[in-house]
């Protein structure tokens, strides 16, 4: 789920999509593409964006007319950034790339060592990028030509950028203020983080998310109480200083 243009737009891996523009009365999007899984949405420059399961992708000013581009891709796409003039959408062994607002102009462009992303962020004229194979982040400057950085080699569940810092989560937290440069912050962390899974009761009574305040330092678990079981997939910055995992 995601909001712009005075509304929600969420998405469902059945292929549907639902606006509002309180968060409580929902209506169908009726120009969403049905026939694949919804991964995604995401909204940025005044447009929004769904991708899926089936390399497709659709954009859209007002959530309600949408452009459905001829696809560079048949993999599914996981995860979409904006940042210097154009959007980034990862996926299985690539990225496609474009920069008008239908998504005409796309162009498919492989990852280093053609892995998998999970995860895309971008900032100003950076996009860093995760990957579900045991890699360090990568970064590219245009979205076309990628390197890795100089980080930690894991399986990166997802990036986010705050405070003037991007984290990656996968098995370890680590940490960049410029996206090439990275440094470990926590380790060993709970099973669930790491397999961008479900905390299931077994794990422990009180399922909780790791929390840590500015991305550079100590980490803490908050609890959430019993049968509060919780998705661990993304990195959301909360208040533009507390990462939570």
């Amino acid at each position: 789920v995601v909001f712009g243009n005075s509304q929600f737009i969420a998405v469902h891996t059945n292929g549907t999509a639902f606006s509002s523009a309180d968060g409580s009365n929902w209506i169908s999007v009726a120009g969403a593409a049905a026939g694949q899984s919804f991964t995604g949405v995401d909204y940025a420059n005044g447009q929004f964006i769904l991708f899926g399961s089936t390399g497709r992708f659709q954009t859209s000013a007002d959530g309600a007319t949408w452009n459905t581009p001829r696809t560079n891709s048949t993999t599914a796409l996981s995860s979409a950034a904006y940042a210097a003039g154009r959007w980034v959408i990862g996926g299985v062994n690539r990225c496609l790339t474009f920069t008008n607002s239908t998504g005409s102009d796309q162009t498919a462009t492989n990852m280093p060592a053609s892995y998998t992303v999970t995860s895309v962020v971008g900032r100003t004229n950076l996009f860093v990028a995760g990957t579900s194979s045991i890699y360090p982040p990568a970064f590219s400057t245009n979205g076309l030509n990628w390197q890795y950085a100089n980080g930690l080699s894991d399986s990166i569940r997802s990036v986010a950028y705050g405070n003037g810092v991007f984290v990656a989560v996968g098995s370890h937290i680590q940490s960049s203020a410029d996206g090439r440069a990275w440094t470990i912050r926590s380790a060993n962390m709970p099973a669930a983080v790491q397999n961008g899974g479900v905390i299931a009761p077994a794990y422990t009574p009180f399922n909780d998310a790791a929390v840590f305040g500015d991305g550079k330092g100590r980490t803490r678990r908050v609890r959430l109480g019993p049968h509060r079981a919780i998705a661990t997939r993304s990195v959301i910055c909360a208040q533009g200083s507390t990462y939570f995992a």
